[in-house]
């Protein structure tokens, strides 16, 4: 089975990788290494942090444009108080929202874990719009089936 795993915290990549052993698992950091990699190859399944720390690449901010990957944002990405339309940091929602709007590099099944769990609702909700898609939102502490 394909699998992506996109998290920022070290700990918890190393679990993945243990518990997924003899599976294809591609390890990402950021949210755009995660569109990048689902740019590239479909996956099974995919876990996806929300949180995913100040940096994207190199702990630079992303340049971000329509031209990356597809990428467009909503309105409320945009008018969040905390990001600009054109310098922000990436979170797995963003990640979401890609996946929306590439359906046909969807995976079957979405794992969201996350201590964040309004974030990690607002990326569920986001995945629902398509429906054979499975959605899990895991809050440390206990399983939300959304």
């Amino acid at each position: 089975m394909n699998i992506l795993v996109l998290d920022d915290n070290v700990e918890r990549h190393e679990w993945f990788k243990k518990t997924l052993q003899g599976h294809n698992v591609t390890h990402t950091w950021t949210a755009t290494q995660a569109i990048k990699a689902m740019h590239k190859q479909k996956f099974d399944t995919v876990f996806l942090d929300h949180d995913l720390g100040d940096f994207s690449i190199d702990n630079k901010p992303v340049e971000v444009s329509s031209d990356n990957f597809n990428l467009s944002f909503s309105p409320d990405f945009v008018n969040d108080g905390m990001y600009d339309a054109a310098r922000r940091f990436l979170t797995g929602l963003d990640v979401c929202e890609w996946m929306i709007q590439n359906e046909f590099k969807c995976p079957a099944n979405v794992l969201i874990h996350s201590w964040n769990i309004p974030g990690a609702r607002r990326m569920a909700e986001t995945l629902r719009t398509i429906s054979w898609i499975n959605v899990v939102v895991k809050e440390f502490g206990g399983t939300i089936h959304v």
